[in-house]
């Protein structure tokens, strides 16, 4: 079962993209907050990068920790480094201040609790060289414990998504196509960035879901499907080790509805480009977390919620998994369902073994997991 075709999408034109240089300035967009524990690794990972054209740009958004301390002593020794510092204002705003001191041709984005494997800028750039047409890249990456000890690809199932999208995409509502690597496994040609990341500011949203959701509607994408980079799974991530609650629904409900606000204003932009009739789209839609939050919280108003968003544009648009669980949630116990979100959203327990099977069940999974492997030795 696919999402519904959104005819408005045939009618959208790739971005044209400028020539590369012989060798692009690649800049590395970092937004911290308090994780000066993981911050010194992930430098380290860039600075001993085999590409050495690069920037590193670090906006650190408003740490307490040793964070910025380990900035300045980084930006005193090494000449790459820029390094912004604001009062606690969210990772969108970060990663934007970021991206307006940057200048290079080629902008990817490295979570600071997470690390680059060596060959990573070599191979981003050598793979916008192959495909100028494509201003989006995405990679696999190895999801590992707080310790850097690997433990799964991600994404786990299937290919990573490639090509130019937009004519299949959705325009009633944000669609985040299946195969979307997190932060860390994104990059981007810098005419893309100018369009897309605009859209971030004075947004409470996770900023790779605004990169992701709006990168394919004008640029092709380039897929590596060697892992890159190790992104590291611990108690504090958005999607943690933990079981969801009734407030980390709401806080997911407030960020999808911030998303929708980003989506919704950009989605105007290109709107004159678009056949007349398009409709704009609404200010406002019910979102599945919305239901999930009244649900968990046991309010009688989450079956008007459920009605709500299975009907609304978010739902069409959800690859067919998302949509028959979110359907069949209606008839599961409370306990039942609560497990059901951990397992589809979550990085349970549960849902890393049944990964780690699909590896080893998938050879070119296993030959994956090997090439990171011998990367992170070396």
């Amino acid at each position: 079962m696919k999402p519904k075709k959104d005819p408005w999408g045939e009618h959208l034109k790739p971005l044209a993209l400028p020539c590369l240089p012989n060798t692009p300035l690649v800049s590395v967009l970092i937004a911290n907050y308090n994780y000066g524990r993981f911050l010194g690794e992930a430098l380290e990972s860039v600075l001993k990068q085999t590409y050495q054209n690069f920037e590193i740009v670090v906006c650190d958004d408003g740490s307490t920790d040793e964070s910025r301390e380990i900035l300045t002593t980084h930006a005193r020794k090494y000449g790459q480094f820029k390094v912004l510092l604001q009062e606690n204002a969210g990772q969108s705003e970060a990663i934007l201040a970021a991206f307006r001191a940057s200048s290079g041709e080629i902008v990817c984005f490295l979570d600071s609790d997470d690390t680059f494997l060596p060959t990573k800028l070599e191979e981003v750039v050598k793979c916008f060289r192959n495909a100028p047409e494509a201003g989006f890249l995405v990679h696999r990456l190895i999801a590992t414990d707080a310790s850097l000890r690997m433990t799964r690809p991600i994404p786990a199932v299937g290919k990573l998504v490639f090509g130019w999208k937009a004519p299949r995409m959705s325009l009633s509502s944000p669609q985040m196509l299946w195969g979307m690597p997190p932060t860390s496994g994104l990059a981007l040609r810098r005419a893309v960035a100018n369009t897309i990341l605009p859209c971030l500011q004075r947004r409470g949203v996770f900023a790779d879901t605004v990169i992701q959701v709006l990168a394919p509607l004008v640029t092709p994408i380039v897929a590596i499907e060697c892992p890159l980079g190790l992104y590291r799974v611990h108690g504090e991530n958005a999607f943690g080790l933990k079981k969801f609650t009734a407030t980390d629904m709401e806080n997911l409900s407030r960020r999808e509805t911030e998303l929708w606000c980003a989506w919704r204003s950009f989605v105007r932009t290109i709107a004159p480009d678009l056949p007349a009739g398009f409709p704009t789209p609404p200010e406002k839609a019910s979102s599945v977390f919305q239901y999930a939050c009244a649900r968990m919280k046991g309010d009688s108003i989450s079956k008007s919620l459920y009605r709500d968003a299975i009907a609304g544009p978010w739902f069409a648009p959800m690859y067919w998994p998302y949509r028959w669980f979110w359907k069949l949630s209606a008839y599961l116990p409370d306990w039942l369902f609560v497990e059901g979100v951990n397992f589809v959203y979550g990085k349970s327990l549960a849902k890393q073994a049944v990964s780690r099977i699909i590896q080893w069940l998938r050879p070119e999974r296993a030959i994956a997991w090997n090439s990171a492997t011998e990367a992170k030795e070396k």
